[in-house]
């Protein structure tokens, strides 16, 4: 947040003329600043991203046997094309500004806007192709970053049987087989649940991949699954966990 407000107020300087760099370095200081603001906010918002695993690192060695009766809950995507919307109005909120002062007569030739005389050159007429190729860059990564938002990424699907749990997103997939573990639980705050299982002190699953990783020491769960995230409803779960471990050997 203080590193955004510091890189906005060096544009906003550079822009008004108040910090006077020389005319020819300046449109790259600011391009710079730019992309460097917006490669922020992409990172910013991936730290949000779903925790839960990319991919299993390899073939498990504990698997869920297939059984008939599976309840399937989840899939979709999060994506949201009126989000996507969102991000690009206020992308261009946000550019407009240092863009407009770019076109504004002063900065270009060091001098603040209200010193400016007339026919001073402005920041575009300086360094024109620093401009556009860093004002196309912007353009191109807040596009792609909107694009991003549309199409979102895969919720993840809950399949619950006789056999035990298996969750899968993209190519991660988790096993968890109800002779490893003593039962399943919903746990979670208030914003957040979580399916869990407690493991017998000697299962396979705090041994292998990708469940050793998912295994929180201090409760004793193995955190399978954020139901928010994945959407899927809390009480569906825990009929599909009281009908599935009454019938399972």
């Amino acid at each position: 947040m203080l590193f955004g407000l510091a890189v906005a107020g060096l544009v906003g300087n550079m822009a008004t003329g108040t910090l006077r760099i020389s005319s020819s370095a300046a449109p790259w200081v600011w391009v710079g600043a730019g992309v460097t603001v917006l490669l922020t906010m992409v990172a910013g918002a991936a730290q949000f991203d779903w925790p839960v695993g990319r991919r299993s690192p390899g073939a498990a060695a504990v698997r869920v046997p297939p059984t008939a009766a599976v309840t399937v809950l989840g899939g979709g995507r999060t994506g949201s094309w009126a989000g996507a919307a969102g991000v690009v109005f206020a992308a261009l909120v946000i550019v407009s500004f240092p863009v407009a002062m770019a076109f504004t007569p002063g900065p270009g030739a060091g001098l603040p806007i209200h010193q400016a005389p007339p026919g001073a050159p402005s920041l575009f007429d300086t360094s024109p192709w620093a401009f556009s190729i860093g004002f196309g860059c912007v353009c191109a990564m807040i596009l792609a970053y909107a694009v991003r938002v549309g199409r979102g990424s895969p919720r993840g699907v809950l399949e619950i049987s006789d056999s035990g749990v298996v969750f899968h997103r993209g190519r991660y997939r988790l096993d968890v087989p109800w002779s490893e573990v003593s039962g399943a639980t919903v746990r979670g705050g208030i914003l957040t649940k979580y399916l869990v299982a407690r493991p017998h002190a000697t299962s396979a699953l705090l041994t292998t991949a990708p469940t050793m990783s998912i295994y929180h020491s201090r409760s004793g769960f193995l955190r399978i699954c954020d139901l928010t995230a994945a959407g899927i409803p809390v009480h569906a779960v825990r009929a599909a966990l009281r009908r599935h471990l009454a019938s399972s050997p």
